[in-house]
């Protein structure tokens, strides 16, 4: 499984967000973000930007996966957004901090992305000398534009790591 480690400094992403629990996301995310992708809203959120990416995440649009308690992964904040380049203001939007994190970057299509996080999880983190920042966001990044039908789409996976202690 190819991967590289990198760094990012902290920024800021605007956009929508759900609440959604590791057993009901499978089920319930792609039909509520599918729906939503359709709307004047995300058309809204997409021209935030004018579509450019931004300079930290280089993404055009990014799904982010915030735990909502430090400790624990059974429960997320689910975020549809954009790199915050510059100060806006909106009623229909919310703004997160994403904080400064070492992460394992993967690529894979959108169409694969489900099972490349499995085998993220499943295989690569148990045996690769890292584990999972649990206080950091996960964050998919997309590509290269958010109009293209899902099948056309590149993600790039950075899942927060820091290093296993002995």
């Amino acid at each position: 499984m190819d991967y590289k480690i990198i760094e990012k400094p902290s920024f800021e992403i605007i956009g929508k967000s759900k609440i959604f629990t590791h057993e009901n996301f499978f089920k319930e995310a792609p039909k509520f973000w599918k729906d939503y992708v359709g709307t004047d809203e995300y058309k809204t959120l997409w021209n935030t930007n004018g579509g450019r990416s931004g300079k930290i995440s280089e993404a055009p649009l990014m799904s982010v996966y915030i735990p909502i308690e430090k400790n624990k992964t059974d429960s997320f904040t689910d975020i549809l957004g954009v790199e915050l380049t510059k100060p806006v203001s909106s009623k229909n939007f919310k703004t997160f901090q994403i904080p400064s994190a070492t992460y394992a970057e993967f690529y894979c299509s959108y169409q694969t992305s489900a099972k490349m996080n499995k085998q993220i999880y499943g295989e690569w983190l148990p045996s690769s000398g890292y584990e999972r920042d649990i206080k950091k966001a996960d964050i998919a990044a997309y590509f290269p534009a958010a109009f293209l039908p899902m099948t056309q789409m590149a993600v790039r996976w950075w899942i927060p790591v820091i290093k296993k202690s002995k």
